[in-house]
């Protein structure tokens, strides 16, 4: 069996984890299984086949109602599905055509999004291949689609050359929709993690990382009994701080906090939003007060506009370093 750290997708947990040496049981494996973007839906399943003579658990959802009797038949249905909706998008025949999208290594935004559109599946498929060229770090998506309605539609997702990533589809029956989102999307997992209030971080989904905020709180602080026995995926949130460009502050929550990773900081700090998130992270650690936040706060917001006085523009530089308003750097 592969280990298990490789499928838990944020480095910085998995380095935590790591250093811990924790022990996980096969309901966080599978979930971690399930919610890794690294690895192939065919090495998923490869793993969860692995772990057929470990424990089995029954899946509830909020109501405390039990939709799967059994983790590992929930498990092979899903696997069952998934492959089903591939041999559909292949093999049904109808008003559809077909498009793709590509996305290269260490890029956030797809390109030909969608854009050429294929009668066939096949050369849908081939046109996609040929220009990713092998490469297994980039990704493709296909995408069936109903010429008369847009609302129905299958999409699969590539790792590489021909190594499916995931599947999905519109309308879904009520089968389907029960395998695929009333069994992993049912389960609230605690795991450890590095972070702290305060922390500068990130949440990194595998395409597009978030702004950084500061964290001010994880669902996984002094969880409550309702979030171990009710909790769902949903309730993997994590609280922060996030600074707009104007230099307004609103709290957010977002999901997942497993995709939590810390902001690179750079030793300078120039940009104003920058600096706020410095200031509140000392806030919220405890370094400092309220009066030294709003006072700071002020003081950047200050700066900020009178540098939007193009002085520059009107003035000669020598005069403006000799007057004292031309600086390099940010002046506390």
């Amino acid at each position: 069996m592969r280990d298990a750290l490789e499928f838990v997708n944020s480095k910085d947990i998995r380095e935590h984890l790591r250093k811990l040496d924790y022990q996980f049981n096969s309901m966080e494996l599978a979930w971690l299984v399930w919610q890794s973007r690294t690895v192939s839906f065919g090495e998923k399943m490869n793993t969860w086949m692995d772990m057929l003579e470990m424990s089995d658990y029954k899946i509830r959802n909020s109501r405390q109602e039990v939709v799967w009797d059994s983790m590992q038949e929930m498990i092979s249905l899903y696997y069952y599905t998934v492959i089903q909706i591939r041999r559909e998008f292949f093999e049904q025949r109808g008003d559809y055509v077909y498009m793709y999208r590509i996305l290269r290594a260490g890029e956030t935004d797809w390109e030909n999004d969608f854009c050429n559109v294929y009668k066939d599946p096949e050369q849908c498929k081939d046109a996609a291949e040929k220009e990713i060229n092998g490469k297994e770090d980039w990704k493709y998506q296909l995408r069936r689609q109903n010429m008369d309605n847009p609302e129905e539609y299958i999409l699969l997702s590539y790792m590489g050359k021909d190594t499916l990533e995931y599947a999905d589809k519109s309308p879904l029956s009520e089968e389907e929709d029960r395998i695929l989102n009333q069994g992993f999307q049912n389960m609230w997992i605690y795991f450890p993690t590095p972070f702290h209030k305060g922390d500068i971080v990130k949440i990194n989904d595998g395409h597009n990382s978030s702004k950084a905020f500061v964290l001010d709180r994880l669902c996984t602080d002094d969880a409550s009994d309702y979030l171990h026995e009710r909790g769902t995926m949903q309730d993997m949130y994590v609280r922060g701080y996030f600074v707009d460009e104007d230099g307004g502050v609103q709290q957010k929550t977002v999901c997942c906090y497993m995709d939590l990773e810390y902001e690179e900081q750079a030793d300078d700090i120039y940009e104003p939003e920058e600096r706020i998130e410095k200031v509140i992270s000392m806030y919220l650690q405890g370094r400092v007060g309220l009066d030294f936040l709003l006072s700071i706060y002020r003081r950047i917001l200050l700066k900020r506009d009178s540098d939007k006085v193009p002085l520059n523009q009107w003035f000669e530089k020598e005069l403006l370093i000799e007057a004292g308003v031309e600086k390099r750097r940010f002046d506390w």
